[in-house]
């Protein structure tokens, strides 16, 4: 890439092109090795959400209520940071 920004290529265009081309590598691969097994996660996906214990097992609405909005909120944060990373990657 900094042969390319020595060109005279803009290096955020370098940095958002190498960004969006992963999802069209990741689908490429598939085409040129197919899976030929059964995948893992066919038909089911599984959150991992931590050691499950009995003292962790909702008591009620309320509490499971709760549960589920901490774990969003750590879902929220690990989003944002990712969004972070790649701005900041982007204005670098």
């Amino acid at each position: 890439m900094l042969a390319y920004i020595g060109l005279g290529v803009p290096p955020q265009t370098l940095v958002t092109s190498s960004v969006m081309s992963i999802p069209a590598s990741m689908a490429i691969s598939k085409m040129r090795i197919p899976e030929t097994d059964e995948p893992v996660t066919r038909g089911r996906v599984v959150v991992d959400r931590g050691k499950a214990s009995e003292e962790k097992e909702p008591a009620n609405a309320l509490h499971a209520f709760s549960q589920g909005a901490i774990f969003g909120v750590v879902v929220a944060g690990q989003i944002l940071a990712n969004v972070l990373t790649v701005l900041s990657l982007v204005a670098a």
